[in-house]
């Protein structure tokens, strides 16, 4: 992304384009975050929206400044105070990180003298949110939905959304993670899977059911036989890699037609994967392995999810149930 590129991205969607200092400040951060962070794409529209959004804020409250030497403390409390008032805490902490960045990036470059970040203080507690979580019915449902399918449009397509079901349960993908598989991270020999995720970090996936490996088979079989030219393995109909919407329109439509009414989407199967072998005993730290973590406090998330079951674990599980000569009692 070049200067003027980063710059049309930063202001033209919100039609605040301005020659000064400030938004080349601006344009100076995002390129830095891309070439020298080398931030994912995602990240770095992230970013972009954070940044025009910072700048439509001063140009409207504060239309004096020019320039992020003029920004302070105040103007960060006002900004932060409104963005509290808008958006969900995950997200606010996302833009107050932007921020951060921006100015230490500043500071570090000595076009600030004092990062007004530093004299800031904030605490902010994020909710405990469970992720949706199916249970092993419903993923059977969703599983036996795919391959009953009686009347295909198309025979790539079925065996193309059979492969990406099994994927997604098979190894808790993110849905960018399996739309950018390519015939270069898979080893059929070696049933593994090379994957690319946040920030570029690289893992390996093993898959070794022999159903999830047949599923990936036929549809690699009949795709070679398309003679579609592309690095890719998961394609729409006219050879083009899938997007991630058409991956979750995938989710979607077999969802349904299991007859499951609760909205599943690529992710539910991500968390479904962790909550499941965490229920089998696998220890944590290969479950952050396994879905690319770099904090082991993101996967703790499961533990949570977990324990909600706790009580019909013991209820059914406990060995006490087994004994009922208390009933012989009388009083």
């Amino acid at each position: 992304m070049k200067n003027n590129e980063t710059n049309q991205l930063l202001t033209f969607p919100l039609d605040i384009a301005k020659d000064d200092p400030l938004t080349d400040q601006m344009a100076a951060y995002l390129e830095y975050c891309r070439h020298s962070k080398r931030l994912a794409a995602a990240s770095m529209k992230a970013y972009c929206i954070d940044m025009a959004q910072f700048l439509k804020f001063i140009r409207n409250e504060y239309p004096e400044i020019s320039d992020a030497a003029n920004i302070n403390r105040s103007l960060l409390q006002h900004y932060i105070s409104i963005m509290n008032d808008s958006y969900r805490v995950k997200s606010v902490k996302r833009k107050i990180a932007c921020l951060k960045g921006f100015l230490s990036y500043l500071e570090s470059e000595g076009q600030i003298d004092n990062n007004p970040f530093l004299k800031l203080h904030l605490r902010m507690r994020m909710p405990v949110t469970l992720p949706t979580v199916m249970s092993l019915r419903e993923v059977k449902k969703i599983l036996a939905a795919v391959y009953s399918e009686t009347h295909p449009a198309s025979e790539l397509l079925h065996l193309r959304d059979i492969a990406v079901l099994e994927m997604f349960f098979a190894t808790g993908l993110r849905v960018h993670e399996l739309c950018n598989l390519k015939y270069n991270d898979l080893n059929l020999r070696q049933s593994s899977i090379r994957v690319i995720g946040k920030g570029n970090k690289e893992r390996y996936i093993y898959i070794t059911n022999k159903e999830v490996l047949e599923a990936l088979n036929r549809y690699c079989k009949v795709l070679k036989k398309m003679k579609f030219y592309s690095d890719y393995i998961f394609l729409n109909k006219n050879g083009i890699p899938l997007s991630t919407q058409a991956a979750r329109n995938i989710v979607t439509k077999y969802t349904r037609l299991a007859g499951i009414k609760r909205n599943i989407t690529p992710h539910a199967f991500r968390h479904t994967f962790a909550t499941l072998l965490l229920e089998e005993g696998v220890d944590i730290k290969y479950i952050q392995e396994f879905l690319g973590h770099s904090s082991i406090s993101t996967t703790q998330i499961y533990l949570h999810v977990s324990a909600s079951s706790c009580r019909h674990i013991i209820n059914k599980k406990h060995p006490r149930e087994k004994l009922s000569f208390c009933n012989t009692l009388t009083f």
